[in-house]
């Protein structure tokens, strides 16, 4: 007992009774004092086992709550998990929200932890912070391709552009994810794909119903189950393999070679192309991939392929830098991927393909002369014009182990930026082109052989040789 008071009361040791408390007395409190230990530690118990029961009770109401609405803790706490995947759309039509809501159910019902704005951003709730979240946390990002949404991602417009801004800085920082799908719903591929996505393979779902073929695709991609390539088995025996190997002069050539990079070229787009040109004349051969303090810079052969404040420039330059190394053109020297090497295919392409000219102009003058002596002529405004190498049909090996190609399209300009109003002010088929490079103060005169003005942005004009 003295022990205990020793403790509870910091008295020093040896603590005694007094000197009149003898005997029975001494019995008498040493009997309540146990008494009143007892008492204070009954009272202490029962009180924990209050506390431990009404914790139990309010656990349990808890967890009826959210049985009875199993949404209100995923919707609280939808855009911070990771694994989840985000949907990016636009609100065409009452139609095509339902169609989108659609769609989500029947990715959740697939297993799918689908955040959509419909049901995970109440009212009340910051939307610009919704997106940024979502986007940021998301693993995947499933874009919702329609001309509307395209329109509107690539001019920044609302919310869809608010989307854009966050998904091409992250585009910026890597450009080989993996993680933002085109899923195009209206439209084609050309018209319904925003600049900044159109290197993206994507899923069609245009169809009404859609493929379950494409959306069996879908669930495997976002689950990480995709389909497993076949076993790699060995390499057939050709008798004729020297032949095959050798390059072979085409009829009509100009003595250039035809190997499997001709094809390749043909898929090569405009931006493509014109840094692939400039990482091949730059003097260490590279393309330079920088971020400092403020935007990413793209540099090659002292060209800067990024303007200041443009990020649709942007987008479509690193667009053109992640195709050109999934095609093997270019490759990463480093992991962080600040600069990029021209591989050895890379050259003979470039090679095949000739040097990317661009002509700096404004305008150029189209004229068509006539047999009775007339001349039509007409200014069309611009904002430049690329030349254009010919295309060719796939090549065919014939018999005799030759390989032979058919002309698709002649050496061709391409006048950018063309206002699709003037282009309905062209009412004659121009048959010469005349062009001033503002830069060089070059004059070219071109013979026209055909024009085409298919997208309305652009006029292909190909040339005679």
């Amino acid at each position: 007992m003295f022990t205990q008071i020793g403790v509870l009361t910091g008295a020093q040791h040896p603590l005694t009774f007094p000197p009149a408390l003898r005997g029975p007395q001494l019995t008498a409190v040493q009997q309540e004092h146990a008494r009143e230990t007892m008492r204070v530690g009954n009272q202490m118990q029962r009180e924990a086992a209050n506390r431990l029961r009404a914790a139990k009770m309010k656990n349990a109401t808890t967890k009826s709550v959210q049985s009875q609405n199993p949404a209100n803790e995923a919707n609280s706490v939808a855009a911070d998990r990771d694994g989840q995947t985000f949907i990016s759309y636009s609100w065409d039509s009452e139609e095509h929200k339902t169609w989108v809501e659609s769609f989500a159910t029947a990715l959740r019902h697939n297993g799918v932890d689908v955040v959509l704005d419909r049901w995970h951003l109440p009212p009340g709730a910051d939307m610009y912070h919704f997106m940024e979240r979502s986007v940021r946390s998301a693993q995947f990002v499933l874009v919702i391709c329609t001309p509307t949404y395209a329109a509107k991602a690539d001019d920044r417009v609302g919310g869809v552009g608010y989307e854009a801004t966050i998904i091409t800085t992250q585009l910026a920082r890597q450009t080989d994810q993996r993680k933002f799908i085109p899923i195009l719903r209206s439209g084609d591929w050309t018209s319904a794909v925003p600049l900044w996505l159109a290197s993206r393979r994507g899923l069609d779902f245009s169809a009404n119903p859609h493929s379950p073929a494409a959306f069996q695709n879908l669930l495997r991609t976002l689950h990480r189950e995709e389909v497993q390539a076949p076993m790699l088995g060995p390499r057939p025996p050709f008798p004729d393999s020297a032949i095959l190997r050798e390059a072979v002069r085409l009829a009509g050539d100009t003595g250039v070679s035809e190997t499997k990079g001709l094809a390749l070229g043909n898929e090569l787009t405009h931006a493509e192309r014109e840094l692939l040109d400039a990482a091949v004349n730059d003097p260490a051969g590279q393309i330079s991939h920088r971020r400092a303090m403020g935007p990413a810079i793209l540099t090659a052969n002292g060209h800067s392929f990024i303007e200041w404040g443009d990020p649709r420039s942007a987008a479509k330059s690193f667009a053109a830098l992640e195709s050109l190394e999934r095609k093997g053109l270019i490759r990463a020297t480093s992991s962080e991927k600040h600069f990029y090497a021209v591989t050895q295919q890379g050259y003979e392409l470039a090679e095949q393909l000739g040097p990317f000219v661009r002509w700096t102009t404004s305008e150029i003058l189209l004229q068509a002369f006539s047999l009775d002596g007339s001349t039509e002529s007409m200014t069309l405004a611009c904002t430049g014009v690329i030349e254009v190498p010919p295309i060719f049909y796939p090549a065919q090996s014939a018999a005799d182990g030759t390989l032979m190609r058919s002309l698709k399209q002649r050496r061709a300009l391409l006048v950018d930026g063309v206002n699709p109003q003037a282009l309905d002010g062209l009412r004659f088929e121009p048959t010469v082109v005349h062009i001033v490079d503002v830069a060089t103060k070059q004059v070219r005169d071109f013979q026209v052989s055909r024009a085409d003005s298919g997208d309305r942005k652009t006029l292909l004009l190909e040339i005679n040789e």
